[in-house]
């Protein structure tokens, strides 16, 4: 009896140790530790950002193992199984290691298409502040144009801080805007050479004339900013032109400081000493279309009664400033004007246009 009883001791012991062991060899806290680390590092790559799906996966697993770990714990060590929590904790170990590998992958694509972005949205507003000078918006879209500018250098700020999914974002509401300004671009260009085969007329009249009768001319193309000498037919000059600060369009009145389009002469040439814009060439302005669109327009109500057709347009000097800056003039650096006054002569023809270049041939959007 003693005997078996010593045996079944001996059994015992033998059964705890055997637990112990299997115990020992199932404990899961080095698979919990080595998902609870991969975790971290996909969370410290923003995996939940830019891998969202992977992450997610890889963090119900890793709380389902810790729950049932917990869970398991409150048994006494003989009864406690760990195959679940382990099975979880490897689950945990596999998402967080794709999801690493797929974040790294997403952010390096976004990246990629940010800088590409970036590039081509930094180039649009180059232009679009390069249009916007030579061929002003309305208030608002300059205002728009203004905005998107101040915009896309925070952005800057943010992309490099790499905050690329809200880098992201921005670029579309910025694409956007910038999308509504070449459109409203567009739709002003076409509008405006809406004239141009009536500006063409005029241009080729006067060439003809210019090559008929061996004589100069003058063309002033208001788009380019040119004063274009022409002698018998052909181009002999281009100078660069200033004009009234509000260009675009015909001359409505007196002080609305359009520059007036039309078929002009040279009735008087004032000398050095004669203005106060080193040399003028005064023209014929208003001439009787001048005068008949003027009264048309007071008749209609487009512009106040009590507004006067305005005179006194001359090409002169003083330009090279770089800016549209005349009540109503054509301004030329005192160089050019000197050449453009030594050729010149009372009842020389001055054609002026909104372009002598059709648009198909200008570079915009």
């Amino acid at each position: 009896m003693k005997k078996i009883t010593i045996a079944l001791g001996v059994l015992i012991v033998l059964a705890t140790v055997w637990e112990i062991v299997k115990y020992n060899k199932n404990n899961p806290l080095e698979s919990i530790n080595q998902a609870s680390s991969y975790l971290s590092n996909a969370k410290s790559r923003n995996a939940s950002k830019y891998s969202a799906e992977l992450y997610a996966k890889a963090s119900e697993y890793f709380d389902s193992s810790i729950l049932i770990w917990h869970e398991e714990n409150k048994k006494f060590f003989f009864f406690r199984k760990y195959d679940k929590v382990k099975m979880y904790a490897e689950n945990s170990l596999f998402y967080s290691k794709e999801s690493i590998i797929k974040s790294t992958e997403n952010v390096s694509k976004l990246n990629n298409d940010i800088n590409y972005r970036i590039s081509k949205i930094s180039l649009q507003l180059v232009e679009l502040k390069k249009y916007n000078n030579h061929f002003p918006f309305n208030e608002k879209r300059t205002h728009d144009l203004t905005r998107s500018d101040l915009k896309f250098n925070e952005l800057i700020i943010l992309y490099k801080q790499s905050k690329f999914l809200l880098v992201s974002e921005k670029l579309d509401t910025i694409e956007t805007d910038l999308a509504l300004i070449e459109a409203h671009f567009q739709y002003l260009i076409e509008d405006y050479f809406k004239d141009y085969s009536k500006w063409k007329s005029m241009v080729d009249k006067t060439i003809f004339e210019s090559k008929k009768n061996s004589s100069y001319c003058i063309i002033v193309d208001k788009f380019h900013r040119e004063c274009l000498v022409y002698r018998s037919g052909l181009l002999q000059n281009i100078y660069k032109a200033e004009l009234g600060s509000n260009w675009i369009g015909d001359k409505n009145f007196q002080g609305d400081k359009s520059t007036p389009e039309g078929i002009y002469k040279i009735i008087t040439k004032k000398s050095e000493g004669s203005t106060k814009y080193y040399k003028a060439l005064l023209i014929n302005y208003p001439n009787e279309d001048d005068k008949k669109r003027f009264l048309h327009l007071k008749k209609n109500g487009i512009i106040k009664p009590t507004a006067n057709i305005g005179n006194l347009i001359e090409i002169h000097g003083h330009g090279g400033k770089g800016i549209d800056w005349t009540d109503g003039c054509v301004a030329l650096h005192n160089d050019d004007m000197d050449e453009l006054y030594r050729i010149s002569k009372t009842g020389m023809k001055v054609t002026i246009v909104g372009s002598a270049k059709p648009l198909k041939s200008i570079n915009v959007i």
